[in-house]
């Protein structure tokens, strides 16, 4: 039997099969793993790109304290009822000498170029001088407000780095940004940075030089730039009972509030006791009505009649004023002491007397009354001997009752009286005139 003698190009085929699986190398594609290649690297291409810009602005001011101090003095009113008492009110304003500062500030606007959101979005501000390279404050930039910027979103992050102890020289501000998915770099920090250069002032803003002042009890107190003291006072009576607190308050020349200080009065209020008073007789009372005539006008004359005070002659009701002391029929040095009045019902005539009640100093009663009621000329002007007589009153306001005149009228009329004032009982009681 012959034998097929192998091909040269299966021996062949045969003998690169045996080396390869010798050599332990496969003959079939190997898994990325294999060959060391992570997935994100195999995707670099779908990430995303940043770019951004920075501005920067320097600044140099010196603000202001202001302290505010408020007394009142006294601090406690002890008054009675319709007293008032002042206090004096001192509003103390202090300045002191300023506090520089010094700082640049602006803002990092970045935006996402690519198509998906940032990751880990960071950025840090560098502070340099040139032409020197070395860093002289760094500080992260806060991307709170935004921490993930959308595709195609852009976003401004504003920045504040204080320069303590400032030169006028140049500061340049570097914002270096990074995300960990930048397109040809996922998975580690890369991106942008942006640069800005700017000077601090050697001229100082000034802040809060300047404020006014107002008060709730003395209005506006003024507007002031140095130390100042002012003072006002201000009235308070038992209206004001209890505590008044007051504030002065300062406002800065930006228009925001600065401290304020308060004082607080206390006001005491007592009713005192009424005064101890006593009554005095102080003379003899005559009423006089428009139509009345002088006593000493009658014809005949009565002895008892030569003195000052009126008779009436009516037919009708009457009324007048009562005085107290009107010699020589003067009625400009006599005493108003009240009113009277007679009304006429038949042949009864009623009197009625009404003495002033003007606390404290004009309070008046009668302790006498006499009334005269004719239809007879009078023969005498003795009060004693007239129609009506009563005494041991003590009355503001006395009415006679009706006096029967025995007529029909028309009638002669004198209205008399006994009256006492009412004073303290420390003073001496004057002597009654007649």
């Amino acid at each position: 039997m012959k034998m097929k003698t192998p091909s040269i190009l299966r021996l062949g085929c045969v003998l690169v099969v045996a080396l390869i699986v010798v050599a332990g190398v496969s003959a079939f594609p190997a898994p990325a793993s294999a060959a060391g290649i992570t997935l994100s690297k195999r995707q670099g291409q779908s990430g995303t790109t940043l770019s951004e810009d920075v501005t920067a602005n320097g600044h140099r001011t010196r603000t202001f304290e202001w302290t505010i101090n408020k007394v009142a003095n006294p601090t406690t009113l002890d008054l009675v009822q319709g007293e008032s008492g002042t206090v004096t009110y001192t509003v103390t304003l202090t300045k002191d000498d300023g506090t520089v500062h010094t700082w640049i500030d602006g803002k990092v606007c970045i935006t996402n170029g690519g198509s998906v959101p940032t990751e880990n979005l960071k950025s840090t501000i560098k502070v340099t001088q040139p032409p020197s390279q070395v860093v002289i404050l760094s500080t992260p930039l806060d991307t709170t407000a935004k921490p993930v910027l959308a595709a195609g979103e852009s976003y401004c992050y504003p920045y504040s780095i204080d320069i303590p102890s400032a030169n006028s020289d140049t500061y340049k501000v570097n914002a270096d940004t990074t995300i960990t998915n930048h397109s040809g770099h996922l998975g580690e920090p890369f991106g942008p940075n942006a640069a800005a250069t700017t000077t601090i002032p050697t001229t100082e803003t000034l802040v809060h030089n300047t404020v006014t002042v107002s008060d709730t009890l003395g209005g506006p107190l003024g507007e002031f730039s140095d130390d100042h003291t002012v003072t006002y006072t201000h009235k308070f009576d038992c209206g004001n009972a209890g505590d008044n607190p007051n504030t002065a308050s300062i406002t800065y020349d930006d228009g925001t509030a600065g401290p304020s200080a308060s004082a607080t009065v206390t006001v005491k209020c007592t009713t005192p006791p009424p005064p101890t008073t006593q009554w005095c007789g102080i003379g003899t009372a005559f009423g006089k009505a428009v139509s009345s005539q002088t006593l000493n006008s009658l014809v005949p004359l009565p002895n008892t009649c030569k003195r000052w005070g009126w008779y009436t002659y009516t037919s009708s009701p009457v009324s007048g004023t009562l005085y107290v002391g009107a010699g020589g029929n003067d009625i400009g040095k006599a005493v108003d002491v009240g009113t009277w009045s007679a009304t006429v019902s038949g042949q009864f005539i009623d009197v009625t007397y009404t003495l002033k009640n003007d606390s404290p100093s004009n309070v008046f009663q009668v302790t006498e009354v006499h009334v005269y009621a004719s239809c007879t000329k009078p023969t005498t002007c003795a009060p004693g001997q007239y129609t009506y007589s009563r005494t041991g009153l003590t009355a503001q306001s006395y009415d006679t009752g009706p006096i029967d005149t025995k007529c029909n009228g028309p009638w002669y009329i004198i209205v008399h009286a006994a009256v006492s004032q009412q004073f303290p009982s420390t003073a001496t009681c004057p002597t009654p005139v007649q």
